[in-house]
């Protein structure tokens, strides 16, 4: 299932439902936000904004763009590299919407229910 965005200059895009992602996509997204999570653990306490930081966020900003665009009016493919190339205004309205579900996009990592699941849960 897609949603149909308007964008500036009468661009458009379809946005891919965050459930629907290719795992090829879903993956790059995953890994970039538990690298996230994993330097904001160690950088607890520190008053200063790192510039290592907002270069991975930029680079987590494309991957959800690609992640969640099936398709889009510009004579591009949609790539992290094709992003780069988009209108200002384009891109941050791509990435604000991209961005408003990428939780949902997460795998779910607990435990399977599952009678026929190969392992024994960890409480037994």
């Amino acid at each position: 299932m897609t949603e149909r965005i308007e964008l500036p200059d009468n661009a458009w895009a379809e946005l891919r439902s965050p459930r629907s992602v290719p795992e090829r996509l879903r993956r790059p997204v995953t890994k970039m936000m538990f690298q996230i999570s994993q330097q904001q653990t160690e950088n607890i306490g520190n008053n200063f904004v790192d510039p290592e930081m907002v270069m991975v966020y930029s680079e987590l900003n494309d991957l959800l763009i690609v992640a969640r665009v099936a398709a889009w009016s510009y004579d591009l493919p949609i790539s992290v590299d094709s992003v780069l190339d988009l209108p200002g205004d384009a891109y941050e309205l791509l990435q604000a919407k991209a961005a408003e579900s990428m939780t949902e996009m997460i795998p779910n990592f607990g435990q399977s229910s599952d009678q026929e699941s190969p392992t024994q849960p960890s409480d037994v």
